[in-house]
């Protein structure tokens, strides 16, 4: 069963989804598709979020999934709850 999320949640799961390269190939082809596919609510990311990558190549979403992945180890990611943990 696909975890429904909300808010922050959709942020979250985008951050994991751009660890895929299926998902990184199909987002740069169709953001939308790709996010709706992935169970994300476009509406409920931030402003300016699906802008800020929508340009962007595969290797650059592995670069900015590499990122979250670091904070995250560092414990510097944001929770769920949008918390710094």
């Amino acid at each position: 069963m696909e975890q429904q999320y909300s808010g922050r949640g959709h942020v979250s799961k985008l951050g994991e989804r751009l660890g895929d390269a299926d998902f990184r190939e199909s987002f740069t082809t169709d953001p939308s598709q790709a996010l709706s596919d992935a169970g994300i609510d476009e509406q409920a990311l931030p402003d300016g979020v699906v802008d800020a990558l929508r340009n962007c190549q595969p290797e650059e979403l592995a670069a900015v999934a590499k990122v979250r992945s670091a904070l995250a180890e560092a414990g510097v990611a944001p929770s769920d709850s949008g918390e710094v943990v």
